[in-house]
């Protein structure tokens, strides 16, 4: 057979040169810094603890029932922390105090610091009147027309003199300010009754005094004598009577006087009248009960108006009447508060971030209404700087006093399963040991929850107390501790 040398010895070449590159570069590795071919070849075995191979990542604790123990790569990774068991006081902040010197000093977020003070808070809807203790309806005590309106001094707007206008709207009056002037006949002619009776009670009283005079001379009889008197007595009677009359029309007691003084002085003036006192007699003058603003305003010049018509109305405006509605479930809550616990916030609903008002509150509503199953709930709040109106919407807000026997968790730390509500506790913070603990729910919250410690739940050991201050809570990863819980417990496989 004859060797074909000339096929493959182009091939061979090749391979020769490819196999000889590889080897210098083999050989310069080294001196550019690269390790030796040889050192690539090298795989060092991962090293292991045979402890930490050994060592359970859970595991029960003995002599402490329901509690587990975890290694600290388990709590890492499952991101557990705990939080701290919190009371409110009687102030509604948080026993013991929240602390903001580092970021959840104690597990607790801002929202819920946030949600468990405002828990104790009833927030009831409603809206604002007057104050019906001093709200004055000035109405005329005689129909008549209006002859005359108020006034109040003002600077011009063009100069800097005063002048004077009639009252308005939002005008401010003091006690005793003249408002409106009706005139009405009937009283006119009541008082010149009056001015007749008084005269003619004179002009009996000097004739009796005559026939008094005349009989102890014998010149006059006992009937004249008994005519004589009962012509006072029927005279004084009817003085007495027109008095009554003006006093019963409200009339007041320094005008009546004043018709009797006219009186005596047309006596004085043997029977001449002063026709400008008289003309005078028909007005009757309405005058501000108290200090106040005008809230309405009805009556314009020359009407006429009668005793139902409400002139003006005149309304203090330092407090004002709170009418809000609370729910027949928050009743019992608001009954038990005490005297001095029933204030309440005023927010306008219109104006939610201005600082609140404080008020009072006065009664709680003796029926519920049978649609919205509501009570009216009746108060005042002060309105000092006169920035609350009337019939303005308005939120109230009652500070409920903390419950004793109530401590406060984080939402995220209660596990239910529908049978039980428990958490879990850390009874030492240097230790990574966590013990489940059976709890009783007061109240519920969006991120808090309100535990009871009055009640004991129905177990056959009794549980420790969770104390505010002293006791920790799982906030985070309380689910995973339950599950690894039950699954390291007697009969968890046959279950």
């Amino acid at each position: 057979m004859k060797f074909r040398t000339g096929k493959w010895f182009p091939l061979a070449a090749m391979i020769l040169g490819v196999l000889i590159v590889v080897a210098l570069a083999a050989a310069a590795m080294p001196l550019v810094g690269l390790p030796p071919i040889h050192d690539w070849w090298k795989r060092s075995a991962p090293s292991a603890s045979p402890s930490a191979e050994s060592e359970p990542s859970a595991e029960l604790v003995p002599g402490q029932p329901d509690t587990l123990r975890l290694v600290p790569a388990v709590i890492q990774k499952l991101g557990i922390h705990v939080a701290e068991v919190k009371q409110l006081s009687s102030s509604g902040q948080l026993e013991p105090p929240h602390r903001t010197t580092s970021v959840d000093a104690d597990g607790w977020t801002k929202a819920q610091v946030t949600e468990a003070t405002q828990s104790g808070i009833l927030h009831l809807f409603g809206t604002l009147g007057w104050d019906t203790n001093h709200l004055a309806q000035i109405r005329s005590r005689f129909p008549g027309e209006v002859v005359e309106i108020g006034t109040v001094a003002e600077s011009a707007q063009s100069s800097l003199q005063t002048v004077s206008r009639p009252l308005r709207y939002g005008d401010k009056v003091t006690e005793g300010q003249l408002l409106v002037v009706v005139w009405n006949t009937d009283l006119g002619n009541k008082k010149n009754d009056l001015v007749d009776a008084i005269t003619q009670l004179r002009l009996d009283r000097q004739n009796l005094k005559r026939v008094e005079d005349a009989y102890r001379k014998a010149a006059q009889t006992d009937v004249q004598l008994e005519q004589a008197k009962r012509s006072v007595e029927a005279s004084m009677n009817r003085v007495a009577a027109v008095e009554a009359t003006l006093r019963a029309w409200r009339v007041p007691e320094q005008e009546i006087k004043a018709v009797e003084q006219e009186a005596e002085r047309i006596a004085e003036r043997k029977g001449q009248r002063d026709v400008e006192q008289e003309r005078l007699w028909p007005r009757v003058e309405m005058r501000a009960p108290f200090d106040g603003v005008i809230v309405e305003k009805s009556v314009a010049l020359h009407n006429f108006v009668d005793t139902s018509t409400d002139l003006f109305k005149i309304a203090k405006l330092d407090k004002l009447n709170v009418f809000a509605n609370a729910y027949e479930e928050d009743l019992p809550t608001l009954l038990a508060l005490k005297p001095e616990q029933r204030r309440w916030q005023i927010r306008l609903e219109g104006d939610p971030n201005a600082k609140p008002l404080s008020g009072t509150i006065d009664v709680i509503g003796y029926s519920v209404d049978p649609n919205q199953h509501t009570a009216i709930v009746m108060g005042q709040v002060d309105n000092p700087d006169e920035r609350l109106r009337a019939v303005q919407s308005i939120t109230a807000s009652v500070a409920l006093p903390p419950k004793p026997d109530e401590v406060i968790i984080p939402t995220s730390a209660l596990v239910e399963d529908g049978r039980e509500s428990i958490v879990f506790v850390q009874p030492d913070l240097t230790k990574p040991y966590f013990r489940q603990q059976q709890v009783v729910v007061a109240r519920r919250e969006r991120e808090v929850v309100f535990l009871s410690t009055a009640s004991k739940p129905d177990r056959s050991r009794t549980e420790p107390s969770l104390q505010p201050g002293k006791t920790w809570v799982v906030a985070s990863g309380s689910v995973e501790l339950k599950a690894a819980l039950e699954d390291l417990q007697p009969g968890a496989k046959q279950k």
